[in-house]
């Protein structure tokens, strides 16, 4: 067995001793861990704060509009007893089922005093509601009528800037209608009330127009099959005679004229004058159309 000398000490101990030891200079609170509210000292005061106020869960829900009658007047009693009716048969029940039919009877009695118990709550409630709500919009008008009232204030009056009369005339009487407002708006509505029956006369016009061109019209309206097998015959003709165009031939090309063949091409100015002659045809034509329904008032078909 070694000799322990007297400057040494055991194992454990020196462990222990290790464990305890701290890299800072102050001491170590090892019973409060970091994440405590009170690892860091807060100087208190001596008086403790005012407590809280308890927190109260939930809202009474608003009275519903059932229209109850004044709960102070001989109309509510009158009110509850047709509302809960009481029964007509008070007898005792009796019978093998008597237990169950008073029972019964117990309920229902519960029921009505419960329903006009609670409408008699209600009514109250909505009363009381009133009379707060009354109270508080008076009180409010009246914080207001004298806050409105007041007289300016000393700083108020020694920073306003100062404001010539004319200027102060016209901030006064910013949101005043005077009499020119009152007549250009009458003014503008009456030139409103004209533009409108302006565009309903042109619209009436329109409507007018198109019904009598929808009646001119009718006549060429195809409702029979005979008038159908005319009006095919008219427009494409038979196997035996069959419709030219304009008169000229069979084929397409007769309408506008047969494609340009290369002498064609090489002289231009002739194809032109002569298309712009069919052109001024058709548009004459289409202009004298419209002076004739404008002089006649009708439409030309």
């Amino acid at each position: 067995m070694s000799r322990v000398g007297p400057n040494t000490i055991c194992s454990r101990c020196t462990a222990r001793q290790q464990w305890q030891r701290s890299f800072s200079t102050t001491t170590s609170r090892l019973a409060i861990s970091p994440e405590s509210p009170n690892f860091i000292d807060v100087p208190r005061s001596k008086q403790d704060p005012k407590p809280p106020k308890p927190v109260v869960k939930g809202v009474l829900p608003i009275p519903k509009r059932i229209d109850l009658p004044d709960y102070k007047a001989a109309s509510f009693v009158e009110f509850l007893d047709k509302t809960t009716p009481k029964p007509r048969d008070r007898s005792r029940p009796h019978g093998p089922d008597a237990d169950l039919l008073a029972w019964k009877q117990r309920m229902a009695a519960s029921r009505r005093r419960n329903l006009a118990q609670g409408l008699q709550e209600l009514a109250i409630r909505e009363e009381s509601t009133k009379i707060t709500a009354q109270f508080r919009a008076e009180r409010k008008n009246y914080k207001h009528e004298i806050l409105s009232n007041m007289p300016e204030r000393r700083d108020q009056a020694l920073t306003t800037p100062s404001l010539a009369n004319s200027v102060r005339q016209i901030l006064a009487n910013k949101n005043r209608k005077t009499e020119f407002d009152i007549f250009k708006k009458k003014q503008i509505g009456s030139r409103k009330e004209r533009k409108y029956a302006n565009a309903q006369e042109r619209k009436e016009q329109q409507r007018k127009d198109q019904l009598h061109t929808l009646y001119t019209h009718a006549r060429h309206f195809i409702t029979t099959e005979e008038a159908l097998d005319a009006a095919l015959e008219k427009t494409f003709g038979t196997d035996e005679n069959p419709v030219r165009w304009q008169g000229r031939g069979l084929s397409v090309w007769a309408l506008g004229g047969q494609p340009p063949n290369v002498q064609e091409m090489l002289n231009p100015d002739k194809r032109r004058n002569a298309y712009n002659d069919l052109e001024g045809n058709t548009q004459y034509r289409q202009r004298m159309k419209q002076i004739a329904e404008t002089l006649t008032g009708g439409r030309i078909v």
